[in-house]
């Protein structure tokens, strides 16, 4: 039996939550997190004025469910990473996945070590980084 995710009926913890929100925002950055507080934090850069959808993974071992890639399919997706193991795990991961949606693909990392989104937002950090700050080009 699938983990359920509460507050959407039928849902399980893959599914990536708030991804068909992007059926409606057609021109909107996806900006995929993990965990609840990290995707409640990410409506901050909406707050400010960028044209994101907050998308949010529920655990950082979950693969995204291959029903939702479709809503991925050759968006612009920014995954902010935890500062942590779990969190370059989850972002390869996920990374793979998006590709083989054709997805635009960029990665942010928490600056500081251990720290997730929710952190950084909280400290008043300068979330027009990770707008325009691609991790991935780094890595190459």
């Amino acid at each position: 039996k699938a983990t359920k995710v509460l507050g959407r009926a039928g849902n399980n913890a893959s599914w990536p939550v708030g991804a068909d929100c992007a059926i409606t925002h057609p021109g909107a950055t996806l900006v995929l997190v993990e965990g609840t507080g990290d995707f409640l934090a990410a409506w901050h850069l909406r707050d400010m004025g960028f044209d994101v959808i907050p998308v949010g993974m529920w655990g950082a071992l979950n693969r995204i469910d291959a029903r939702a890639l479709p809503f991925f399919e050759r968006r612009k997706v920014i995954i902010v990473q935890q500062h942590d193991a779990a969190g370059e795990e989850a972002t390869a991961r996920w990374t793979e996945q998006l590709n083989t949606a054709h997805a635009k693909v960029s990665q942010w990392r928490v600056p500081e070590e251990g720290a997730d989104l929710n952190d950084f937002i909280s400290a008043g950090g300068d979330a027009t980084q990770i707008m325009s700050n691609d991790e991935s080009k780094r890595q190459q």
